[in-house]
């Protein structure tokens, strides 16, 4: 029952999505024909391409699933990254589409209306349900089995935070002996009279917070909630020092329990995937002229070719050729092993400010960070993302330590936390720390702000 009625509430918010996408739209078109002169450029096929757009990826972000224990503002930061992505998509195609799209005010005002009602509506809804909870509706009732800290801790949780209308009717001890300890709420017996316990009480959901997940009793209380029909919380503390991202999947039809250590998963890799291909292609028909005047810049400087192909290590191990505009002589990796002396930082890498293979041209280059454009074409073929740690070269990489390797989990970039933050002037260790921190805290929002920190860097020259 509880099942179906959080359906038909995800249902009703996605409906009711839709219908705000429409409003927000043609009231920002019929906005813009009063104040621009632009009568009749209102457009239903966009409209409605506004409300299925943000339904799809809203549901795509996981926004319709239960927030029942989630924050408000996680919640607020799914709603505006879906506004944004399926604003983005509607604006592209008014302004591709159509001879006469709405003005940019216009665009502006549907994605500020749009997020702006969003929000509004689940904070409403937010209060409702915590209004409806205190009154004893919209509750759902925890059995917790476990006996030791953790389990009380949960409870104890649980219990706590009313607005998530969650009772908790008691504890089911892992065994005999554990049943002498102090619960938090009633105690109901052990593992072995779970089936009984659940056929005489109204339980909707059974939270395991057990030490020992191999005791042949677990693995019976599992199979009887299963038998029941009955919904299974497992706490995994007893897998702490494993613990990631977590999801479900299957191999050979067998279930897995997948740890992930980065957020860069599934829909936010295909998202930030689909925006760099976007953003890449972009960028080179931009600067395609620019780029054509700094090649035939660097043919002049000296004799070579204007691009630098070198091998670089990717995500996971996998190696490239990254390009960069050439910005030294042509044989200076000959000359590397006679300069080694000179190296101003530490670590693996090697770092020269007043290095004598560089160029006139490549210097100017170099500090304006020009030298690396060509790299669009790397982000463009998959091997980078715009916004990643920097990709090493292979002898970096065999002198990384353990903890270090773990910036290649993800896909590198083209500019990254150490990029923005002094770059040489960083430590090597910093840098590293910088780059785990980007791949721990990854969100949309960070990597607009190190985009948007990357171009007043470049004319800086930091």
């Amino acid at each position: 029952m509880l099942r179906e009625r959080a359906r038909f509430f995800s249902c009703l918010a996605a409906a009711s999505d839709f219908v705000t996408a429409v409003g927000a739209w043609e009231w920002a078109v019929r906005w813009s024909a009063a104040h621009f002169d632009m009568a009749g450029s209102a457009d239903a096929a966009l409209a409605w391409l506004a409300g299925l757009s943000l339904v799809l990826i809203l549901y795509l972000l996981g926004v319709y699933r239960s927030f029942r224990v989630g924050s408000l503002t996680e919640e607020m930061a799914l709603l505006t990254q879906g506004t944004v992505l399926s604003g983005a998509l509607v604006v592209v195609l008014a302004w591709l589409t159509r001879p006469l799209p709405p003005p940019r005010a216009g665009l502006l005002l549907f994605l500020l209306a749009e997020s702006s009602l969003l929000c509004c509506g689940r904070i409403v809804l937010r209060l409702g349900l915590r209004l409806a909870r205190r009154h004893g509706y919209n509750l759902r009732h925890y059995l917790v089995v476990g006996a030791g800290p953790r389990s009380r801790e949960i409870a104890q949780e649980l219990s706590a935070r009313e607005s998530w209308g969650i009772r908790v009717i008691g504890h089911v001890a892992s065994s005999r002996e554990a049943a002498e300890g102090a619960f938090f709420g009633e105690a109901l017996g052990v593992m072995a009279d779970l089936e009984e316990i659940l056929a005489t009480r109204v339980v909707d959901a059974v939270l395991f917070a057990v030490e020992d997940l191999g005791r042949p009793s677990f693995r019976e209380a599992l199979l009887c909630c299963r038998r029941l029909g009955i919904p299974t919380l497992l706490d995994l503390q007893p897998l702490e020092e494993m613990r990631g991202y977590l999801r479900v999947s299957a191999l050979a039809g067998a279930p897995l329990l997948i740890i992930g250590h980065t957020r860069l998963d599934g829909y936010p890799m295909f998202f930030k995937r689909a925006f760099d291909l976007v953003a890449a292609a972009w960028a080179l028909v931009v600067f395609a002229p620019m780029m054509a005047c700094i090649a035939g810049l660097v043919r002049l400087a000296s004799p070579g070719p204007a691009l630098f192909r070198q091998q670089r290590v990717g995500m996971n191990g996998r190696t490239f050729t990254m390009l960069k505009f050439r910005t030294m002589v042509a044989d200076a990796e000959r000359l590397r092993p006679a300069l080694a002396g000179g190296n101003e930082m530490d670590g693996p890498v090697f770092k020269m400010r007043q290095d004598p293979r560089i160029t006139p041209v490549g210097r100017v280059l170099r500090r304006l960070s020009l030298d690396e454009l060509p790299q669009l074409w790397n982000v463009l073929r998959g091997d980078m993302s715009l916004v990643g740690p920097r990709p090493p070269l292979p002898e970096e990489v065999r002198q990384y330590r353990s903890w270090q390797r773990r910036r290649l989990s993800v896909r590198p970039g083209l500019t990254c936390l150490w990029q923005v933050n002094g770059r040489n002037h960083v430590a090597f260790d910093t840098w590293m720390k910088l780059d785990l921190e980007y791949i721990d805290n990854w969100s949309w929002w960070l990597d607009l702000k190190i985009l948007l920190r990357t171009l007043p860097a470049m004319v800086r020259g930091q």
